[in-house]
């Protein structure tokens, strides 16, 4: 009995240590406490090293293996879109920094084709050979939602993200 307590209770308290964290430094007000002003911050920026790479999501060859023909995509079946097609995703699809960081990427393609990572909003295109890790640094300057993706055709549809950069005096950058 005591076994099927300790995850529930393990959670409670995981959920209350971040609730509690969220609630750091805002008042009932919404001003905030101490000598520091309304959107001033604290935050030192710092330099983020991420690993990114491009995975296989789906490879044609599995819409023919019995264990996986019923789950296969309709665009992947006999007939569809991607027929026969190999798709691949950024892994991570999603990375989260503060205003003033530096991002590291190191991009692996472990694969046979040659992709591009594309920001258009930070004006980044930099090819991504097959075989190779590729880095791409990124300063950013403010607050926002960027979409990265491929630009190869076949493969925009698959291959996109976001990075999410925080203001500075956010509580997620510890303001």
């Amino acid at each position: 009995m005591k076994e099927k307590l300790v995850a529930p209770a393990i959670l409670v308290l995981a959920g209350g240590l971040v609730l509690g964290g969220c609630a750091k430094g805002r008042g009932g007000t919404g001003e905030t406490s101490g000598s520091q002003s309304a959107g001033a911050s604290n935050y030192t920026p710092k330099t983020r090293t991420i690993d990114m790479f491009a995975a296989p999501v789906w490879i044609g060859e599995m819409s023919e293996i019995p264990q996986y023909k019923e789950f296969a995509p309709k665009d992947f079946k006999k007939g569809g879109l991607n027929d026969g097609n190999e798709v691949f995703s950024w892994q991570p699809q999603s990375i989260y920094a503060c205003a003033g960081d530096t991002i590291k990427l190191a991009i692996g393609n472990p694969g046979p084709d040659d992709h591009t990572f594309t920001m258009p909003d930070l004006s980044i295109n930099q090819p991504v050979p097959t075989f190779k890790v590729t880095d791409v640094t990124i300063k950013t300057t403010k607050p926002g939602l960027y979409e990265y993706y491929c630009t190869v055709a076949a493969h925009t549809r698959y291959m996109h993200g976001e990075m999410v950069v925080f203001d500075d005096s956010d509580p997620v950058c510890g303001a």
